[in-house]
């Protein structure tokens, strides 16, 4: 057997910061608009004829604090940036902007232009405000200035949200004169704030129309109803429900929860309860017991144990863990080990994980490393890794490509570039395009494209049609069909069943039940049972299985009982026992041994044994030898190499090696090719080459050529020459004969005089 260990390596990584303040007035004459159509460059931008006014000294600063540093201290502890780490640089950068002298920040601005790209950056859009407050028209001059339009436009938002702060309707007023573009759509939400701390109504008028380009402002509106709710909770959610996007109301619905929490923890939860089944109250409930918990975590605690379970409980406690986490690590700890084994315990672990990698991440990866093998580890490693994502994408990712091939390092994998896909998609996307060929990639994409069409599916749509063809392609296109289905299943299901019957309705109707059974299984329950039976129920009990075994695989193990007898069944009772070999192998097994024989008690079989080797193939392939041999024992040893073959063929493959010639070895080689070499067809043809001669090989050879000839026709056409049957030999070269010819003609020439067959056969191939 082979054993597969992952060895991580910790690492340290940056976090953010974010700077402002105040200042006093200035007065701004408006002028007319100019003639240009698009804002292409600054000099396109309306003037700005704000008279400058006194900047704040050290004595009338709002921040009695701050000691302000000389021009002479500033230079040289920018000269000392360099040579700190990068959690200490961005430390000392935040220290650094806010003792500037607004008086002296020209000055400072033309220091810092002499810095790395990345420490430029922070310090204008630090700096910017700040100068914006006494001196608008310098600032904006100066920001109109650079020449990068990205950091040009960013800067210009920067202003305005100084700007703003002592003269809104001037802000507000140039910001109307902008021609049509991005900068006016999105130069609104960057005052939005300040509007909304003396007419919050008016803010949100403001903006709740406005087109956010690339996402930029979705947390518009959660700044905005948090300035609301601070005065007003009752009138603020009243407001929030018009919101029409999904991912923005619900930016709203926590900023509103955590501030009425603040006030008034059971009002916050009466109306957190009161909301529509769904992301919306799941959201809401995990901001309210997440504020709770920053003063009483103990109380917040119980309140969501006494939830009932799902998605939303495990939710909220993942929300109040993380709070607590961050104020007392390890009580939060302690009350995290000691709840029940299940989903709800994962995601807490999960959280407190995340709190821990941005105090220590080498504290909370040793620990990650310290669980014994399971779901629960990999997914503590991998929000470990989505955290310290969120501080330095560039080295989370390094981290994760230098660990040895596993399922957990897919996940991880998956899990950065899905955190990166949500900030920066364009950067992902770049990212996912250079990584090797292998289902990490594929996957890597199918995310990006998901979290891309939450902010801008025109885009997202755009770059997913440029793909080339295959099967990341092709579920980077489901994601962004799917998309209804996310965000409001209510709504999808009734849009599905309107649909053509087919293939697409079939996929809606199992979205649509993943989506609804995150948040009210009950309700999902009641309506697959009142579709019509075929294989649109069957796909959307399917689905249904592996929301619910992800909670409680026992309660979903017994439902899936009561099923009829038939395919809908075993499928059913396949991915519940899938979820629990994943997450609890041992369980699953003390179950197993209470069914009957039969198909349903088989599919269990293979579905812990695929599960199980999802997290430790190696276990799962001793699981397996520890079953009778036969039809049961291969049909299970099948189900570990899909799963292992997946996540690391050429393990999977020097296990496949190790079977005795015969149909199991056929059957594992054939089923190896078939994942292996789509994903990647260079280290499977490797693979094939060192294979002795058998039947198995010559599967082997079968599933290699015919995964690849359209795709790949090159990497495939070396191989048909070694089928054995004539006649598979014969249609495997037609296979690849048309793709061939059609992408390297040469090579198709050379590679047809070498073929071996017959005279008459050879002329039924292209010419």
């Amino acid at each position: 057997m082979i054993f597969v260990s992952v060895l991580l390596a910790a690492a340290t990584f940056a976090v953010g910061f974010k700077i402002g303040r105040r200042g006093s007035a200035a007065t701004t004459e408006v002028t007319a608009p100019p003639d240009s159509n698009a804002i292409a460059s600054g000099k396109s931008l309306p003037p700005v004829t704000a008279r400058p006014h006194r900047a704040a000294t050290s004595a009338d600063t709002s921040d009695k604090s701050v000691k302000r540093m000389s021009l002479a201290e500033i230079e040289t502890a920018l000269g000392e940036i360099k040579s700190l780490t990068r959690n200490k640089l961005w430390e000392r950068i935040n220290e650094i902007t806010k003792a500037v002298d607004p008086a002296d920040i020209p000055a400072v601005m033309a220091m810092v232009s002499k810095l790395p790209q990345e420490m430029q950056s922070s310090f204008r859009y630090s700096l910017l405000p700040r100068w914006a407050e006494t001196d608008p028209k310098a600032a904006m001059e100066f920001a109109s200035g650079i020449k990068n339009s990205n950091e040009r436009h960013q800067a210009i938002l920067a202003v305005l949200r100084g700007w703003a702060k002592n003269d809104a309707q001037g802000a507000m007023a140039w910001i109307q004169q902008l021609p049509p573009g991005r900068l006016k759509s999105e130069a609104p939400s960057a005052i939005a704030s300040v509007i909304a701390e003396k007419d919050p109504n008016a803010a949100f008028e403001m903006i709740k129309n406005t087109r956010n380009y690339r996402g930029f402002g979705y947390g518009t509106f959660a700044t905005v109803f948090d300035v609301w709710a601070g005065n007003d909770p009752a009138a603020a959610a009243a407001k929030a429900g018009e919101i029409k996007d999904w991912q923005q109301r619900q930016n709203a619905y926590q900023s509103i929860a955590r501030r009425w929490a603040e006030k008034d923890v059971q009002s916050a939860l009466t109306w957190a309860k009161s909301l529509p089944d769904g992301r919306d109250r799941t959201s809401a409930m995990s901001a309210v017991l997440g504020a709770w918990a920053a003063t009483d975590p103990r109380g917040a605690a119980e309140a969501a144990m006494a939830m009932p379970p799902g998605q939303s409980r495990n939710n909220s406690i993942s929300s109040l863990a993380s709070t607590w986490a961050s104020q007392d690590l390890p009580s939060a700890l302690a009350w995290a080990q000691a709840l029940p084994e299940g989903a709800a315990k994962q995601q807490a672990l999960s959280s407190i994980g995340n709190q821990w990698a941005q105090a220590d991440p080498q504290a909370a990866l040793k620990y990650a490393l310290d669980l014994p093998a399971g779901s629960k580890k990999n997914g503590l490693l991998s929000n470990i890794a989505s955290q310290l994502a969120q501080q330095d994408p560039e080295g989370a990712l390094k981290w994760a490509q230098d660990l040895p091939p596993s399922q957990s390092k897919n996940q991880i994998l998956q899990n950065i570039v899905s955190q990166l896909s949500w900030n920066d998609p364009k950067s992902a996307a770049s990212f996912a395009e250079k990584m090797p060929p292998g289902w990490p990639r594929n996957n890597a994409i199918s995310q990006i494209a998901s979290s891309w069409a939450q902010q801008d599916v025109k885009e997202a749509g755009d770059w997913v049609n440029a793909l080339p063809e295959g099967p990341a392609k092709r579920d980077a296109l489901r994601n962004l069909s799917h998309r209804l289905a996310e965000t409001d299943p209510k709504a999808a299901a009734e849009f599905a069943m309107n649909l053509p019957a087919g293939q697409t309705r079939n996929d809606f109707l199992g979205q649509v039940a993943q989506s609804w059974a995150q948040s009210d299984l009950t309700a999902t329950v009641d309506w697959i049972r009142t579709l019509p039976e075929g294989e649109g129920q069957r796909r959307a009990l399917t689905s249904l299985s592996s929301q619910w075994a992800q909670n409680d695989p026992q309660a979903a193990a017994a439902y899936g009982l009561t099923l009829p007898t038939g395919s809908a069944q075993n499928d059913f009772l396949n991915n519940v026992a899938r979820q629990w070999g994943e997450s609890d192998p041992k369980a699953a097994q003390t179950w197993l041994a209470q069914l009957p024989e039969g198909e349903a008690r088989q599919r269990a079989i293979d579905g812990i044994a695929s599960g199980w080797a999802n997290t430790s193939p190696s276990e799962a392939a001793n699981f397996v030898a520890s079953l009778p041999a036969g039809k049961s024992q291969d049909s299970a040893a099948m189900s570990v190499m899909n799963a292992w073959a997946n996540a690391d063929p050429a393990s999977a493959a020097n296990w496949a090696s190790q079977f005795p010639e015969g149909d199991l070895r056929k059957n594992a080689m054939q089923s190896l090719m078939n994942s292996w070499a789509q994903n990647d067809p260079g280290g499977a043809g490797k693979f094939l080459e060192g294979l002795p001669a058998g039947k198995s090989r010559d599967s082997a050879i079968q599933s290699y050529v015919n995964q690849l000839s359209y795709q790949s026709p090159e990497f495939a056409a070396p191989f048909v020459n070694q089928i054995a049957d004539d006649n598979q030999r014969f249609n495997a070269a037609q296979n690849v004969a048309n793709n061939y010819k059609r992408n390297d003609p040469t090579g198709y020439t050379n590679w047809v005089a070498t073929l071996n067959l017959p005279p008459e056969k050879l002329k039924f191939l292209p010419k």
